[in-house]
């Protein structure tokens, strides 16, 4: 750019100075003019014929158009390194933002990766649990019973107590209820929870019933029926009981039961947990 400017500089100049030479400067330039002439002359005789003012003019227009030229292409030029220098900041810019969203992405995915390591952990520790818990309940005795008292009706008016034998089974899981003798014996020492029903139709009579742990009273109760259709009684024990330890129903003495297919009078147990 600076090489070019001079240059032009000096084409003007001597621009300025062929134009006074052309145009005349009194007598004094007159004499000299024509001294010029001897002298070219003479150096045309000696080296030849040489350049005329015309085409000194065009030479120079030439070259002060080509000087226009380069400092119009220079413009373009730098205003193209401007808008390159603009786009490439703007490029740093967008990579500095990237590299920033990179560093916060790779932290998110330590955190995802800290946080999935620690699920899976519990994860495990769960699996193991409910393989234990399997285990248990695979080695945990199942105990449960249900039996209705019979199909016959009405039973009662004994001279004494009488054991009841439930004899219509509805359900005896692992078998330690015995629909025969009427007595449940306990395959493992745990705690059982027991309930029974029972139900009487006679008008003006009393219905009672007893359960004994191990041949001892446990729970006693008794209802008068009023004449008003069925009577019933129903209650439940939590009791705890030794491998082998058994458990009854008894009526008592002078008293009646009744029951049919309808499943009135029940007795009915499970195991809760063995110990």
């Amino acid at each position: 750019m600076r090489a070019a400017a001079f240059l032009l500089a000096q084409l003007l100049c001597l621009s300025g100075t062929w134009a006074q030479a052309g145009s005349g400067g009194g007598q004094d330039s007159l004499m000299e003019s024509q001294e010029k002439d001897a002298k070219e002359t003479t150096t045309k005789q000696t080296i030849g014929p040489t350049t005329t003012n015309p085409e000194i003019w065009a030479e120079l227009r030439m070259l002060s158009d080509m000087v226009v030229k380069q400092i119009v292409e220079l413009t373009v030029t730098k205003s193209k390194l401007r808008y390159m220098e603009a786009r490439l900041k703007d490029s740093e810019d967008l990579v500095d933002d990237m590299k920033i969203d990179l560093v916060l992405t790779e932290r998110t995915v330590e955190d995802l990766d800290k946080e999935n390591a620690a699920l899976e952990v519990r994860l495990s520790a769960s699996e193991k649990r409910v393989e234990e818990l399997k285990r248990e309940n695979a080695d945990k005795p199942k105990v449960a019973f249900s039996a209705g008292l019979t199909d016959s009706g009405f039973l009662g008016g004994f001279n004494s107590d009488r054991r009841l034998i439930y004899t219509r089974v509805l359900t005896n899981t692992g078998l330690a209820y015995d629909p025969t003798t009427g007595i449940f014996t306990a395959p493992v020492a745990g705690v059982y929870y027991f309930r029974f029903t029972a139900s009487d139709n006679r008008s003006g009579m009393f219905l009672a019933i007893r359960l004994d742990r191990d041949g001892k009273k446990v729970v006693w109760n008794e209802e008068h029926n009023n004449g008003e259709g069925h009577t019933y009684i129903s209650n439940g024990v939590v009791l705890e009981l030794e491998e082998g330890g058994t458990v009854t129903m008894h009526l008592p003495r002078g008293r009646g039961i009744f029951d049919n297919r309808d499943n009135h009078s029940i007795f009915s147990g499970f195991l809760l947990f063995p110990l």
